[in-house]
């Protein structure tokens, strides 16, 4: 329908998961699920989309039960190093002001639900900074699951086989009701 952000793209270099983008995407998240009376919230997010939800997950802790991160960049810096050498493009070596989720990873509640997915072949988002993200967050004791998918890129998002984590998770991560808990 033509509608469009008010917000900055930014250079698509990574330089757009700083702290005010951060929190105005949490700030969006929760006037939606004051407008709606939802109960929790589930982020999903492919490629920096992912960035911003792990970055929110460690920003505000407990706004979101859970999390998917497909693709995720989560590691701001080593991301951009990589995507340097990949694109061959000096723009990447200019300094942003990221919120890299690597480094906050101990700020994520336990509880939280992390689900990760990535490409094997993926030369964008190779697979690890996935698991160097799901390393730091199991050494904090969180609750996380990583998928690769064999030989798959990038654009993943609407797989199958992620769209079944999101069911799973959202499952998993939904609150339980006084019904739910009544029949135990």
């Amino acid at each position: 329908m033509g509608g469009r952000s008010e917000g900055d793209r930014g250079f698509a270099l990574g330089d757009n998961y700083t702290v005010d983008d951060i929190a105005s995407v949490a700030s969006a998240a929760k006037a939606l699920m004051g407008r709606y009376h939802a109960a929790d919230l589930t982020l999903v997010g492919h490629s920096g989309g992912s960035t911003i939800a792990a970055d929110i997950l460690a920003l505000f802790p407990g706004l979101a039960r859970g999390t998917l991160l497909v693709s995720c960049p989560c590691d701001v810096p080593a991301f951009r190093w990589s995507m340097m050498k990949h694109q061959w493009n000096p723009l990447w070596l200019i300094p942003v002001h990221a919120v890299s989720p690597q480094d906050h990873a101990q700020q994520i509640p336990r509880s939280t639900i992390v689900r990760m997915v990535v490409g094997s072949a993926d030369p964008v988002t190779p697979p690890p900074l996935t698991l160097a993200f799901s390393r730091a967050l199991e050494a904090n004791g969180g609750n996380v699951q990583v998928l690769v998918l064999k030989d798959l890129g990038h654009e993943i998002l609407l797989q199958p086989a992620v769209l079944q984590q999101l069911r799973t998770l959202i499952n998993q991560a939904a609150p339980k009701t006084l019904a739910d808990s009544s029949s135990r």
